[in-house]
């Protein structure tokens, strides 16, 4: 998993944690009393959500220092630089080296052809000897 997809992770945990935060506020309430109306539902008893708040207060703060830890690793303005800097270099010596292959593929072009014409002046010399050999035999 690249550092982006890490990062982008750690986010959205992040916001399910606040999410789930301010779920539990209504509930650590207690409900309130109105006058002149009764409830005929019973009153659940008192829940403490303290430790549940230390924990998501924990993991909140957990979750925030592995994101600056992911964003101080993503390259850097400067790193950025280096690496165009690298790149114009790479292309440059790559051209160079299309243009050196080209050289060198005219070359071997012209070798081939110069192999191409003496084998067939040796296969004229050939016949030639071939005759004045024929011709000193009569």
């Amino acid at each position: 998993m690249d550092r982006v997809t890490q990062l982008q992770d750690r986010v959205d945990l992040l916001a399910w944690y606040f999410c789930d935060t301010l779920r539990m506020i209504p509930q650590s309430f207690n409900p309130a009393e109105l006058e002149g109306i009764k409830d005929p539902v019973s009153k659940p008893d008192f829940v403490d959500y303290s430790l549940r708040y230390q924990f998501f207060s924990k993991k909140i703060c957990q979750t925030v220092k592995e994101i600056l830890v992911l964003a101080d690793s993503l390259p850097s303005p400067e790193s950025t630089e280096a690496i165009q800097e690298l790149e114009k270099e790479q292309l440059a010596l790559t051209q160079e080296y299309y243009a050196q292959l080209e050289k060198t593929q005219s070359k071997l072009s012209l070798i081939k052809e110069a192999i191409h014409i003496f084998t067939e002046e040796s296969h004229v010399t050939d016949a030639l000897l071939a005759q004045n050999k024929s011709a000193e035999k009569l």
